[in-house]
């Protein structure tokens, strides 16, 4: 029983020190190093992303407002719906996303064939779609290039013009469900910004017209301590004096629920290296020395684990579409423990 309790020990503390190499390498070689950084000078505001949920909808007026701000360098707006679409010979219901021109490129969509919208297809209400990769392949086999192609939208002809790749946030927020359970703000943001099954057509100027939410991107000097506060503030003055009597909106910025983020993945992690040194040492003080065969069964059993641990991180963690091959920080894994526990503190046989 001591014997098979203490390779277990060493078997789950291998586990748990792979788990940890390789989530902080596979989150380094997936998100890149923008991933604390990114959205610093990008805030949102949206009845939806705020607590008090009798707030009055944002409005083409609220966003001008905001863009006169001192600071701030550009506002752009959306807004969602849901339409048929035309799908064979029969309608399906689609999230329609309405953006104004720059928006593509705040939200962090990289445009993978076709083109970006243009400011005539604004100005002369042109009926144009941007299709994300997701959508594409429900309506349309993946032989085919869509550009070109017609699309109906509520029985109205669009032309595509462009498709979408997956966002960075996007990707952080489908791969991540510590990010969907404990910060639902970033999710309901995503959500809000990155629907499923979702079109993307131009967001024409209507007065009369509710916005869903209003991005907003500032200089650089105002995302950093006093300025960026002085900035929130005066952004949530501004819309308390257009909507007289309505509660506060909350300015909400990325790169604030990213470093919590950061926080609670460092906790657990820590956690589990605790937690793997606890058990190596358990089994360490109670072994004698191990033959020749036991180390091998030992070795290969930990490169087995290293390899299958690099497959689970591959799909799981790194944020890539494709599922790249078992990397390589993960195998070595398994060559580096067994070798380090035998060198360092020479493991002995587990007495019986």
């Amino acid at each position: 029983m001591g014997k098979g309790l203490n390779g277990i020990k060493i078997g789950i503390a291998v586990m748990f020190i792979s788990l940890i190499i390789g989530s902080l390498e596979s989150v380094r070689l997936g998100l890149g190093c923008n991933i604390f950084t990114y959205g610093m000078d990008i805030f949102a505001v949206s009845p939806y992303l705020t607590e008090e949920m009798k707030l009055e909808p944002l409005t083409w007026e609220d966003a001008r407002a905001i863009a006169d701000i001192p600071g701030v360098r550009s506002v752009d707006s959306v807004k969602k719906s849901v339409a048929k679409v035309l799908l064979g010979s029969e309608e399906t219901n689609m999230n329609i996303t309405m953006i104004t021109p720059n928006f593509v490129g705040i939200i962090g969509r990289r445009l993978i064939d076709g083109r970006n919208f243009r400011n005539i297809d604004f100005s002369e209400f042109h009926k144009v779609v941007l299709l994300p990769e997701n959508t594409k392949n429900i309506l349309f086999s993946k032989s085919v290039n869509p550009l070109g192609s017609e699309i109906y939208i509520n029985r109205e002809r669009f032309i595509v013009v462009g498709i979408l790749g997956q966002a960075f946030m996007e990707k952080i927020i489908n791969r991540f469900k510590l990010l969907r359970d404990y910060l639902p703000m970033i999710s309901q943001l995503a959500e809000l910004i990155y629907p499923k099954r979702e079109l993307v057509i131009p967001l024409y100027y209507d007065p009369y017209d509710k916005l869903d939410a209003v991005i907003i991107t500032v200089y650089p000097k105002y995302s950093w301590g006093t300025f960026k506060t002085v900035l929130k503030d005066e952004i949530v003055r501004t819309l308390r004096f257009r909507h007289i009597g309505e509660s506060d909106y909350e300015v909400f910025n990325l790169h604030e629920r990213l470093l919590a983020f950061k926080v609670y993945l460092l906790i657990f992690l820590l956690i589990l290296f605790i937690v793997s040194i606890i058990l190596i040492t358990s089994a360490l003080i109670r072994t004698k020395t191990i033959p020749f065969k036991e180390r091998v069964v030992l070795f290969l059993v930990a490169v087995i684990i290293g390899e299958f641990l690099g497959i689970m991180l591959s799909r799981t963690v790194t944020l890539g579409l494709d599922i790249p091959p078992s990397p390589v920080w993960c195998f070595l894994v398994g060559f580096v423990i067994p070798l380090f526990m035998w060198g360092k503190y020479g493991i002995k046989k587990t007495k019986l």
